[in-house]
This record gives C-alpha cells, sequence and structure tokens, in this order.
C-alpha cells in the first residue's frame, strides 16, 4: 500500500533493467537482493535499502548509486514491510532478512543502510536495536521524527496502539529519541537533505539528528542541499559525497585506503615494513626511507602491500620525490573496492593558517588519529 498525496508521487519510480534484482521471500514478505558482477571481498558487504515497495522502489533514481555500489563490490537488498513506520513487526522482518543473507549467502554480518524519505523510519528503528549489526547509515531526505511525519495520529495503527499510547511511548520508538546505542557503537551518518523540505522538514529530522548525534559524541555528516524540497533533484541521488561515505565504510573499512607495505628482501629473511597510502586504483604514495631499495635496486626486494579487508597487490616500480620523505609507487594491478584518498591540489603554506587532519598509519596494526591540527611550510 502507498501513502496518498504527494509524498507517494514523489517516490514512484521503475528501476532499469541493467540493474538486475533477484526476487525472493523472507518471513512471509517480497524481498530482493541485486548481486555484484564480481565477488570481490568475503564475506560479502552490502546495503539495506529501504522503503522497498512493489516494483517502483527502489527505482531508477537509484541507479546511479547502486551500479556505483555494485562497481566496488557491494550487492544491495531489500525487503517490503509495507508502511511499518518503524514498528516491531517490521523490524522482526529486517532481522529475518539479515539473518538470511548473512546465514544462507555468505553477506557481511555488519550492513550499511541507505534510506530514502519514510525508509528513514524503518532502518533507524530497526538500527537502534541492532547497532553492532551497522557498518554505517546514510540517508537521502530520511525521515528521523515520527512526531514530524506521518504523524502519531497516522502512524499509530501500524504500531498497534492508539494515538495516546503512541505519543506516551515515543521516546521507545522514535529516530531521534534513539540515537544513543548507535552512538556508543561508533556508528557513522552522513544525510542529505534539502532545506525548502515541506514534507520532511530539514530542522525536526536530519537536523535534529545531527544536533542529537554529535551531542552524544557520534560522527555525522548533514550536507544540506540548499533550496532544495522533497523532490527528485538529481543532486540527491547522484551525490558522490554520499557514494564515498559509503563505499569507505562498506567496502573499504574505516581509512581502508591505508595500507601496509612488506618488502621482502629477495634471498634472505629480512622483512621491511612500513604504510602506504592508496591515491589512485594503481597508485600510492609511502615515506621515501620506505620505498628507496625498490627504487634503487627492484630486483632485490619484493614488495607486497595489503588495503582494506585483505585486498593485496604487488608494487611494480617506486619513484622517489627529488625532496622530501616521499615517494610514489605503482602496483601491478588496479584495485577495486576500494576508494582512494584524495590529494590536494595545491601546496599548503603558512598564509592558509591552521587545518584540521587525520593522521593515519598501518604498521602496528592500523590506526588513526583525527582532529590533529597543523600549518602548511610548502
Amino acid at each position: 500500500m502507498f501513502l496518498g498525496g504527494w509524498l507517494a508521487g514523489v517516490e514512484q519510480d521503475k528501476a532499469p533493467p541493467r540493474i538486475h534484482k533477484e526476487p525472493f521471500t523472507v518471513a512471509g514478505r517480497p524481498a530482493f537482493v541485486i548481486r555484484p558482477p564480481e565477488k570481490i571481498i568475503e564475506p560479502i558487504p552490502w546495503v539495506l535499502y529501504a522503503p522497498t515497495l512493489g516494483t517502483n522502489l527502489p527505482g531508477k533514481s537509484e541507479a546511479w548509486m547502486f551500479e556505483r555500489f555494485l562497481g566496488a563490490g557491494i550487492a544491495i537488498a531489500g525487503v517490503n514491510v509495507g508502511e511499518s513506520y518503524g514498528s516491531p513487526a517490521g523490524r522482526k522482518i529486517y532481522t529475518a532478512l539479515h539473518e538470511k543473507l548473512v546465514k544462507d549467502e555468505g553477506f557481511d554480518t555488519k550492513v550499511s543502510l541507505l534510506a530514502r524519505s519514510r525508509g528513514g523510519l524503518m532502518l533507524y528503528c530497526w538500527a537502534a536495536e541492532n547497532p553492532e549489526k551497522i557498518r554505517c547509515i546514510t540517508g537521502i531526505y530520511p525521515v528521523c521524527n515520527l512526531a514530524s511525519y506521518p504523524g502519531l495520529g497516522r502512524a499509530c495503527g501500524a504500531y498497534g496502539m492508539t494515538q495516546g499510547q503512541l505519543a506516551e511511548a515515543l521516546v521507545k520508538h522514535n529516530p531521534v529519541d534513539r540515537l544513543a546505542p548507535l552512538a556508543a557503537a561508533g556508528v557513522p551518518i552522513f544525510h542529505i537533505h534539502g532545506d525548502k523540505d515541506n514534507v520532511v522538514p530539514l530542522s525536526a529530522n536530519s537536523g535534529l539528528v545531527a544536533e542529537r548525534y554529535k551531542a552524544a559524541g557520534g560522527l555525522m555528516e548533514l550536507e544540506v542541499a540548499s533550496g532544495q524540497g522533497h523532490n527528485m533533484w538529481r543532486g540527491f541521488f547522484e551525490s558522490q559525497r554520499l557514494v564515498n561515505f559509503l563505499i569507505s565504510y562498506t567496502a573499504d573499512v574505516p581509512y581502508g585506503y591505508v595500507g601496509s607495505w612488506r618488502g621482502h628482501h629477495v634471498g634472505s629473511k629480512k622483512i621491511g615494513n612500513g604504510s602506504i597510502v592508496m591515491v589512485a586504483p594503481s597508485w600510492g604514495l609511502t615515506a621515501a626511507h620506505v620505498a628507496t631499495v625498490k627504487a634503487r635496486a627492484p630486483k632485490t626486494r619484493n614488495v607486497k602491500v595489503a588495503f582494506g579487508r585483505k585486498v593485496e597487490v604487488q608494487v611494480e616500480q617506486a619513484f622517489i620525490a627529488p625532496k622530501g620523505d616521499l615517494a610514489l609507487v605503482r602496483f601491478k594491478r588496479a584495485l577495486k573496492g576500494i576508494q582512494p584518498v584524495g590529494v590536494l591540489s595545491q601546496v599548503l603554506e603558512e598564509k592558509h593558517g591552521a587545518i584540521t587532519f587525520t593522521m593515519a598509519g598501518h604498521q602496528g596494526g592500523r590506526h588513526h588519529h583525527p582532529g590533529r591540527r597543523g600549518i602548511g611550510r610548502g
């Protein structure tokens, strides 16, 4: 059943034929899975999408994002829970879907969430009770507040309550009131939401989530789409920031572009260790002192680097920078399923002032230190 009115009309668009959904049934409800063309990572990383309603959602608007997820080795799944508004009955169905895909299909025990509009109620309510199963949460103008949309009078039936009963129990069911478990589990969140949304107002939904989540110590990025409402603007569905965010936490693990360098001396048992960052599918940056031997005498050192979830590749060649402790290295093959880190297009100097950055490394185990401050010296 679809919601009447403008919101339902906005969300009805059929999926393009190039996105192949495999239908199946779970807990008596119709579900789907879209598999990547090749298995890049094991267990299979995946995205749980909501709302799933008939053949219309997900639809052609999601195709741009889905193609990029699939290219990174990420599967997409969903189940039609009806107009649950995040009710306990709907949550049970999501649990059944998760259990089936993990047990029967080899999917990762941790899933990333993509909530569009009222899918926010469905996924946030399930996530609040299963924070250990969540890698990250992303949303496109997601509903996060039952009082804001659809209103307690409309939602109470799905909960098997009267409007008054739901009002009394609201903090037990409302996403904006159930963020603490997610923050405690370190679940990162990204939303994109228009500041002219009169259907799912920014301030009462994504804005309120951002305020409360950060107060609880959680990590959240909120991209505000200026001048946009609850509509089909391409920027919502072709957000590179959203795609990069989801891939980085789903396929890469956080800071998956930070890898380990292991250089084996030919003819001996000596091993040189170091760190490396991926800047393009076939290229990485490391310290000059790590790569010097490989650059000057490549045949004396067999080097293997590893990123993300055990994605390994050999180094073909290393190039030492003319100044500074820096080296550019080329891999023997391009790597898939890992989002490279961006490279600055200009030299940072004192005139640019202090910048905030994350220091990351791999030696001694993956580690990162956000919130560092520094001044560029050219």
